[in-house]
């Protein structure tokens, strides 16, 4: 097969996470989506620009895909949990309690700590839904869906939910061993969740597209991050380049 062959077998769904983070964030994720660079985006319940994420989700709903951005690393939850707060997964500052989850992506966490992040997370879908969005699949804010004790929580989520579509493990380095956990962790979530979909990789966009790396299979996710002063690269990329030039360019819904 040659590489143009390859290329055009390949399809790519661009994801602009933290849609509602901010009302700067969500101004230029609109730029995006008016510009045609990105199919898809994911909306954190939690944080200060919520309303301005789901008037986009109106506005733009045809457009591109909206999921949800399941967020237990930034801001306030939505519900209050002592367990959590014991546990040191949510923490008081002087802004109040704030979520802290980042620290916890390799660590084990009890079954009653699972519950209240269950509740939590269930908590933000429905604050979701009943916005009225129609949320096209499920990925999270800093990857805690696949953290070691999401392994039980998140196909839990999925069946409650309903969601059937959902970002798979980052690994943009087709090394055997990265390769073996992320192929080992899809089977174990689709033997979990009957008839769920993933895409076959998921890859940072500005190393994508600077170095080209991208992991064997038909169908890409490239995240990035719109507004995101950390990511100043990455959207000089994004909003030059044009990889419908080379690729197929899909949203979730049509995965």
């Amino acid at each position: 097969m040659s590489i143009k062959d390859s290329m055009d077998k390949t399809k790519i769904i661009i994801n602009a996470d933290d849609c509602g983070l901010s009302k700067v964030v969500n101004e230029h994720i609109e730029e995006a989506i008016l510009q045609g660079k990105i199919t898809s985006t994911t909306i954190m319940a939690n944080m200060e620009g919520f309303e301005g994420a789901v008037a986009l989700s109106k506005k733009y709903g045809e457009q591109i895909s909206f999921g949800w951005h399941a967020n237990l690393t930034q801001g306030a939850p939505l519900l209050y949990s002592q367990r959590l707060l014991d546990r040191g997964f949510y923490v008081e500052t002087e802004k109040g309690i704030e979520m802290n989850g980042r620290k916890f992506l390799h660590k084990w966490l009890s079954s009653e700590e699972r519950d209240e992040i269950r509740k939590e997370l269930m908590a933000q879908y429905q604050k979701l839904r009943d916005s009225g969005i129609q949320l096209s699949h499920i990925d999270s804010h800093h990857h805690v869906h696949t953290s070691i004790w999401a392994v039980t929580v998140i196909p839990d989520i999925l069946k409650k939910t309903g969601l059937k579509r959902m970002r798979c493990m980052f690994n943009n380095m087709p090394m055997s061993i990265d390769l073996l956990m992320r192929r080992g962790w899809a089977s174990f979530m689709g033997l979990q969740v009957p008839g769920l979909k993933m895409p076959d990789v998921l890859c940072n966009y500005e190393q994508f597209m600077k170095k080209g790396q991208i992991a064997k299979g038909s169908i890409v996710e490239l995240e990035c991050h719109p507004g995101n002063p950390k990511f100043v690269q990455e959207e000089d990329l994004l909003m030059k380049m044009y990889l419908e030039d080379k690729y197929t360019l899909i949203n979730y819904n049509q995965l």
